[in-house]
């Protein structure tokens, strides 16, 4: 039975890998070198019947550097690095790499490399073919697997669409890595000895410089400047009267991993090197998909709805994908696409308790995130906040905005008798004239001046389901507003449904904003009729609710 030999860039990688590939019936050891497993079973590979074997390196399997004799800083001139030979040394002569790779590949005939898809894994690929080739029988078949997540589907697919390792981004990798070691080893050595003895209250043992360290502490000594040199200047305080003006925030584009690092370190407290180790543990558990990615936009074949569907029966932001579903997702936004990965997004719904602190946090932000990318643009006012009694930085279900489908949450009382999907919400930034506008169509409830303060309250009518209203009345208007001119009624607040109180309904106009539309009518309640109520219904169930 011929054998095919499959190596991953990590042991937890090859595991997870190993689990979907052979759904669960594989048979797992310890590798001689004690950092690595060897997961097999037996399967279908081009039509016959093989034997897998999986396992993993521990990232680069060799380093460069130069030879021994450059090593002594004294004599050797540091100009000489540029031009000094170098070689391949293994990266971690402990974990005996080399050694491990040939003794499990032998006898097999077919390689399939399931490096991470980029650079630095493509240059691993041929290390490991380096390794393992010689010790291979013919027809020495190679292979590169390329996937963007660990799901059964995607590394089934993978499987299926197997293509050739790239050499010429392998052979990027070893320029990269020879022009690092001999820019790095020679700078860092001549500013080493440079600086030595000069000056006495700087440690001069090392000195080191990096192609990346170095321009990041130009930019830190540059803002260091910068605030040494501040002079203080004068300034003015402003006293102005403020318009606001409407405006559309945008939803987010897909997430990269630029955009994941920012958000973790500034409002999650992880630091980048943190997040990162954070994502690539739940990349590898499946949880999402590759988290390396300078790409903003989705492809057209990515299954936005099936994921959003996943994240459904979440039982803190599934309210949220349910809706999506049902109006229908919003095409995200176009974005940057680097041609490398998709936009990080969950690939499974995570349960409460099944992850570690830091690594919920970071999977929460990552399932908002991807949820926020199919949801419509959100109305919000230019200058925070929109409304008088509204601090700053409220949440969405307090926006006093009509067309906010948020604002219907706390805000709206009963369904708009013109229009099927409507809702009259509350708008009291007229206050004392209050009015309620219907969030799909002009129509207005217009509220009489003989009432000083109303608020929703949260308990729907038992005869017409609209919502209870909080009401305190003017007792210098209240006879003739309550129409009972004769009596001696000196009852001033209510919390009742306005509809179907014979005191209150008289003081309800509706009214439609524009010129065409039909004369305004009078807001009566009725036991007869059934109101639309909003809390836990969707609007397309709701019926006039005593409005007529």
């Amino acid at each position: 039975m011929s054998i095919v030999f499959m190596v991953a860039e990590k042991p937890s990688l090859a595991e997870s890998i190993s689990k979907s590939l052979s759904r669960g019936r594989h048979a797992s050891r310890r590798g001689f070198n004690g950092a690595c497993s060897v997961h097999e079973w037996t399967g279908s590979f081009m039509g016959e019947q093989v034997r897998f074997k999986m396992t993993s390196v521990c990232g680069h399997v060799m380093t460069t550097d130069f030879l021994s004799r450059y090593n002594n800083w004294d004599r050797v001139d540091p100009i000489e690095l540029f031009v000094a030979p170098i070689e391949k040394k293994e990266a971690n002569p402990n974990l005996k790499m080399v050694e491990y790779l040939r003794k499990e590949a032998k006898n097999s005939d077919t390689l399939i490399l399931w490096l991470d898809c980029d650079k630095e894994g493509e240059n691993i690929c041929f290390e490991v073919i380096d390794c393992v080739h010689s010790v291979m029988i013919p027809p020495k078949r190679i292979f590169r697997a390329h996937f963007s997540a660990i799901t059964d589907e995607e590394l089934s697919s993978a499987l299926r669409n197997l293509r050739q390792p790239n050499k010429n981004e392998s052979l990027s990798v070893d320029a990269r890595q020879e022009l690092d070691l001999r820019i790095g080893c020679a700078f860092t050595r001549f500013q080493t000895k440079f600086f030595q003895g000069k000056y006495g209250n700087l440690n001069s043992n090392l000195v080191s410089f990096g192609p990346c360290q170095t321009p990041t502490l130009g930019f830190c000594v540059k803002r260091h400047d910068r605030i040494q040199s501040f002079k203080p200047e004068s300034f003015w305080r402003i006293k102005a009267s403020v318009t606001t003006k409407e405006k559309v925030k945008p939803r987010p584009q897909g997430l990269n991993t630029v955009e994941m690092l920012r958000v973790a370190s500034a409002c999650l407290g992880i630091g980048p090197h943190a997040a990162m180790a954070v994502a690539e543990r739940l990349y590898t558990s499946g949880y999402i998909n590759y988290p390396r990615t300078e790409t903003t936009t989705y492809p057209s074949t990515f299954d936005l709805r099936g994921l959003v569907q996943q994240q459904a029966k979440h039982p803190q932001w599934g309210d949220v994908a349910r809706d999506l579903l049902a109006s229908g997702l919003t095409p995200p936004r176009k974005g940057h696409d680097a041609g490398d990965h998709p936009p990080i997004a969950p690939m499974r719904m995570v349960t409460p308790g099944e992850l570690g602190h830091d690594a919920a946090r970071l999977y929460e932000f990552i399932a908002q995130h991807f949820l926020a990318t199919n949801i419509v643009f959100c109305p919000y006012c230019f200058s925070h906040p929109p409304f008088a009694n509204m601090p700053k930085g409220s949440a969405c279900h307090l926006c006093l905005h009509p067309t906010c489908p948020q604002s219907m949450e706390s805000r709206a009382v009963d369904a708009c008798p013109e229009c099927p999907n409507g809702l009259l919400v509350l708008d009291d930034s007229t206050a004392p004239k209050y009015r309620f506008n219907c969030n799909r169509c002009p129509t207005m409830l217009l509220v009489s001046d003989a009432i000083k303060q109303i608020s929703v309250g949260n308990v729907a009518c038992e005869k017409c389901s609209a919502m209870h209203l909080h009401i305190k009345l003017d007792p210098a208007k209240l006879p003739k507003a309550a129409g009972d001119e004769g009596e001696s009624e000196t009852r001033t607040t209510f919390s009742e449904c306005a509809f179907c109180s014979d005191v209150l309904c008289h003081l309800f106009q509706l009214v439609q904003s524009r010129p065409e539309a039909r004369q305004s009518n009078t807001i009566r309640g009725s036991s007869n009729t059934r109101g639309g109520g909003r809390r836990g219904r969707r609007p397309g169930g709701r019926t006039r609710a005593g409005l007529s």
